[in-house]
């Protein structure tokens, strides 16, 4: 029984192969000829005989893209709208098409049951054997509806339906097969138009103005970072898919070691090639300086400076103030007062610092605040005194003008309640010299109001006049003056002498001899002409006393005569008197005389002073062929050497 079945079921599917290639009209087909009975069979494997040959399903051409047939449905693509209609012979491109109403060509090579591999799934009914286009059916599902098409051969197909099991491949992932239906000849199914793959990217643009010392990190979504240290051209590490969306980001650079605001543009898009354009611009960071000012009098107004300048006024209307020119970031800042208001000081507090973000906190303190000052009496022309206000907080010094009541202010003003004390630091000294002192007014007192009353008195320092005489002789004196008065007499070689009357700095002196020294005539000389202006030290002069020429005495001893013949503040000549006879003791003479050393001693052929004459000789010219030729000893004895007639010696101080 079983046996049977199989034949029947097979022959039944040779009959319905036959039936659908025309065998009923005897077309010759191999291996349909003698095939009986062919109208007493029914097709029980599909719907159920119709009595009209079933049309066949169209096949439509593969283009090498996996498609969905488009009589079948139920792949990735929608199916075409209109089954394209197989031409007499139902053949694809690869089969030749039917010329006329015989037989299809022997080309057309049919498959039972899905023995051989042409498809990959198996069709209900009956499946193409040919590679459409070259390449293999993948799995399509067809669900083949029945094929309404044309007459093959002029005959209706019998309508057979076909109801193929569902393809098990992998379901078609390709782009729609857009194939045109069969003509009737050749079919022209157009192939596959899916795009290919467009690739990717990339993605960058320039980067200008970032500092040296900070890094940009840029981004692209979470992944894609660029890290850009130096200015210039930068591109992001990864690309992007064609038609990817992309926005640039900049991650802020506020905490950087120089910080800085970037600003991006060009930074969003959709990719369709590589971008070079998106421009990055950084700037450092600038920030204003600024703070508050605090009790600024009414109607009065203060000039701040930053660093030297930017001046800014800031009148008592405003208690905040911000310089015009903002810093950046890292640079210093120093606030400071350019000009006082009048009548108050003001001083800044937190105004230095290096620049890191807005400076708000700078504050101007201003108070009232009042002046030092008086007036100044005896203080000579063009001399100075320094004056000090408590110790070095303010040191001035004050140039006499010649005025009786000279006026001073000092430079520095006293806020409110502050303590002053006013003192001398200094006095003249030259040309004049004086002494300055407070006379009152000084302080120390609390300052309430300006300070007018503060007395500066000065007055010249006084020197004394006075000296020392030299070689008076014994037992004479000499009476010195000083401006013709203040007399004082001096009685002694050697002695000192000074004047009863000081004489104040800058006035003059004069010193001169009132009276000769007796009893001896002699001629006394003052230093320097014994005139000048006292300074800032007390006045020394000398007065050198010595014997006038001529003069005449005798020695102690012997009595014998002697006269000076010449003298000087320097040495004297001394000679015998006559050339009686009789010694001398030149040295115990010279003393007398006021000079303390015997000097150079000889004889000559002469009497007085080396004249060769008599005793009556002058010692108004000395004879000029005198020599000191050490002659003339006569021996010593306790008062020194003693010289012999016509003798003549030196004597020096």
């Amino acid at each position: 029984m079983a046996g049977r079945a199989v034949a029947n079921m097979k022959h039944r599917r040779r009959l319905l192969a036959c039936a659908l290639l025309g065998a009923v009209a005897s077309w010759g087909v191999a291996g349909c000829d003698g095939i009986a009975g062919l109208g007493d069979y029914t097709i029980e494997d599909g719907a159920e005989d119709s009595g009209v040959p079933p049309t066949d399903a169209p096949r439509p051409t593969d283009s090498g893209i996996v498609h969905t047939d488009s009589t079948m449905g139920g792949d990735d693509a929608p199916p075409d709208t209109t089954p394209p209609v197989d031409a007499p012979s139902g053949g694809d491109s690869t089969i030749p098409d039917d010329t006329s109403s015989a037989a299809d060509s022997s080309a057309d090579t049919l498959e039972l049951a899905d023995s051989t591999p042409g498809d990959t799934a198996a069709d209900a009914g009956l499946l193409d054997s040919s590679v459409d286009g070259a390449t293999t059916d993948s799995g399509t599902v067809e669900s083949g509806p029945s094929d309404s098409g044309a007459d093959d051969a002029g005959r209706t197909d019998s309508g057979i339906v076909e109801s193929g099991t569902t393809d098990t491949g992998t379901t078609d992932t390709g782009t729609t097969d857009t194939g045109t239906a069969d003509t009737g000849t050749t079919d022209t199914g157009t192939s596959d138009t899916g795009t290919a793959d467009a690739g990717s990217f990339t993605l960058g643009g320039t980067v200008t103005g970032l500092n040296a010392q900070d890094t940009l990190v840029l981004s692209v979504g979470a992944t894609n970072v660029a890290d850009v240290s130096a200015n210039g051209s930068f591109t992001f590490p990864h690309a992007l898919p064609s038609g990817t969306s992309y926005t640039v980001t900049a991650a802020s650079l506020s905490m950087a070691p120089v910080p800085e605001t970037c600003t991006i543009v060009n930074g969003t898009g959709t990719i369709t090639g590589n971008v070079t354009n998106v421009t990055v611009t950084c700037a450092v960071n600038t920030y204003p300086i600024g703070g508050t000012v605090t009790g600024l009098a009414a109607g009065a107004s203060v000039s701040l400076l930053d660093n030297g300048g930017d001046t800014l006024v800031v009148s008592s209307a405003n208690t905040s103030f911000t310089f015009a020119t903002a810093l950046a970031s890292g640079a210093a800042y120093h606030v400071t007062v350019g000009q006082q208001p009048i009548g108050q000081l003001c001083t800044v507090t937190n105004g230095s610092g290096t620049v890191s973000h807005a400076v708000t906190n700078v504050v101007v303190s201003c108070v009232n605040t009042y002046t030092v000052g008086g007036t100044i009496s005896g203080l000579a022309n063009n001399e100075t005194v320094t004056l000090t206000d408590n110790g070095t907080f303010d040191s001035d010094p004050v140039v006499g003008n010649g005025q009786a009541g000279q006026s001073f202010t000092f430079s520095k003003v006293l806020t409110s309640g502050t303590m002053y004390t006013v003192a001398v630091g200094s006095s003249p000294t030259a040309p004049v010299s004086e002494t300055c002192v407070v006379a009152s007014g000084g302080g120390p007192a609390a300052i309430t109001a300006n300070v007018t009353n503060v007395t500066i008195s000065c007055t010249p320092n006084k020197f004394t006049i006075g000296g020392t005489v030299t070689l008076l002789e014994q037992g004479a004196s000499v009476v010195l003056s000083d401006n013709s008065a203040n007399p004082q007499t001096v009685t002694a070689a050697g002695s000192t002498f000074q004047f009863s009357t000081q004489i104040a700095s800058g006035q003059t002196y004069a010193v001169s001899v009132m009276s000769p020294a007796t009893p001896l005539p002699e001629t006394c000389t003052v230093s320097g002409g014994g005139t000048g202006t006292v300074a800032n030290a007390n006045v020394s002069l000398t007065v050198a006393c010595f014997p006038t020429a001529c003069g005449t005495g005798t020695d102690e001893e012997t009595g014998a005569p002697w006269v000076v013949c010449s003298s000087s503040a320097t040495s004297a000549i001394v000679s015998s008197a006559n050339a009686v006879g009789g010694t001398y003791h030149a040295a115990q003479i010279c003393a007398s005389l006021g000079y303390m050393t015997l000097g150079a001693y000889g004889n000559t052929n002469g009497d007085v002073c080396g004249n060769n004459v008599a005793a009556t000789d002058s010692c108004s010219s000395p004879e000029a062929s005198s020599t000191f030729d050490s002659t003339g000893d006569m021996g010593t004895d306790a008062n020194g050497i003693e010289l012999g007639p016509t003798e003549f010696w030196t004597c020096t101080p």
